[in-house]
């Protein structure tokens, strides 16, 4: 409630007589014309009006100005809500998209925006003081009242970018068609005309061509966009890389990471192992059935049992601060089903193929192996009881289609 003294236009004195007091409580307090039609049908801007309420319980009305009796009973019809809207407690109403109450004129905040009006108070009058943000291809969308529009693109003619929308900032690159390796050309949409590349790591980042790498000198630095070509090795084999096809030089040896070459990409064979230890790239391995280089599921796997009736193995890791080989925590279970065998459900199976797990107790042998982890060139076929072919279907889990080593 805003306070006021009595000389301001459209003011009215409240004398309230609170019970078990003695003496009165004066409150100046300034209108909205919206309420001036509650107080009294006659009242003009700049007329001071006291209103006296003595005796609160009997609410017994006396005014200092001249009131007829039926303005006294107009006010008393509107006493409830008067006091209604003294105490800001009533319901405000909207009427039109001013945005403010109908009745005693508070400005409605924050409004609750829905494609740029307020669902309260129909207020529709966001100016998008930049606020708009792209929203899609065609349109943005402003922060606030989330409205939509379309973008105003304009030419800017860039050396990456096309168009820009005035409004929210967003650019459409240049397009082209007749792309060669010396130029990008002209641009589809603008005409803009570009007699070169930019080049990026062999690619223009204008238009997106790729370079062909036609001459690369010694150094292996391609003449056109300058990008570095490494070595090309077509000969190697397990002696060396031998010589690159690019610029002639000879690796008469390898240079071993984790039984591959850094250079030309050859992996050993690990056709003889001594104590554990690869004798041609020194990688750590265990004379058996099978081993894996690299990953989750490194390490040497040997034969433990079967489940199923399909053989597992037990992974094995070398310490190297104990020297010592130690179990790990997976098993390679080795699928090998040649004829129709049921596993206890309503079909039997043929297949091939390995799955790295945790725990060998509960293995299924059912199309659940085509999903999750540590799945290695699955293959099954799936027949009925009475052997009839059904369907098939193969699959390798991401984490496996990268594995080196000895594998089923």
């Amino acid at each position: 409630m805003l306070l006021q003294r009595c000389s301001a236009d459209i003011a009215y004195q409240a004398h309230w007589g609170i019970p078990k007091m003695k003496r009165f409580l004066l409150f100046h307090t300034l209108l909205p014309p919206a309420m001036n039609h509650l107080i009294c049908k006659d009242f003009l801007p700049g007329k001071n009006c006291c209103l006296l309420l003595n005796q609160y319980k009997r609410r017994e009305l006396r005014w200092s100005c001249k009131i007829t009796a039926s303005h006294i009973k107009v006010i008393s019809m509107n006493m409830p809500l008067i006091m209604a809207l003294l105490a800001g407690q009533h319901r405000h109403r909207y009427n039109d998209s001013s945005g403010c109450c109908s009745t005693c004129g508070k400005v409605h905040e924050p409004h609750n925006w829905v494609d740029g009006s307020c669902t309260v108070c129909g207020f529709s009058g966001c100016e998008h003081d930049k606020t708009w943000v792209n929203f899609t291809a065609s349109e943005h969308k402003c922060s606030v009242c989330k409205a939509t529009a379309p973008h105003n693109f304009q030419f800017v003619h860039g050396d990456n970018t096309c168009q820009e929308c005035a409004d929210c900032g967003q650019d459409i690159a240049h397009s082209f068609s007749d792309r060669t390796a010396a130029a990008c050309g002209a641009c589809n949409v603008c005409g803009e005309v570009f007699d070169s590349h930019i080049w990026s790591n062999g690619k223009c980042s204008r238009c997106g061509y790729k370079c062909k790498h036609p001459t690369v000198d010694g150094s292996h630095s391609c003449s056109v966009c300058g990008q570095y070509i490494p070595h090309v090795f077509s000969d190697s084999c397990v002696d060396g890389c031998g010589k690159c096809d690019i610029c002639g030089v000879v690796f008469d040896t390898h240079t071993w990471s984790g039984g591959k070459c850094l250079y030309c990409g050859y992996e050993c064979k690990h056709s003889t192992v001594s104590n554990g230890r690869c004798d041609i790239c020194g990688t750590m391995v265990v004379i058996g059935a099978y081993y894996v280089l690299s990953g989750i599921y490194e390490g040497s796997y040997v034969y433990e049992g079967t489940i199923n009736g399909q053989d597992y193995y037990r992974q094995h890791q070398y310490d190297t601060k104990n020297g010592k080989w130690v179990t790990g925590n997976y098993y390679l279970v080795v699928i090998d089903i040649p004829t129709p065998t049921q596993f206890g459900g309503s079909y039997a199976y043929t297949g091939s193929g390995a799955a790295f797990v945790t725990s060998v107790e509960s293995f299924p042998i059912n199309n659940t192996l085509f999903s999750g982890n540590g799945r290695y060139n699955i293959h099954l076929k799936q027949y009925s009881l009475d052997g009839e072919y059904i369907a098939e279907g193969s699959y390798t889990s991401e984490d496996c289609k990268n594995l080196t080593g000895r594998l089923p």
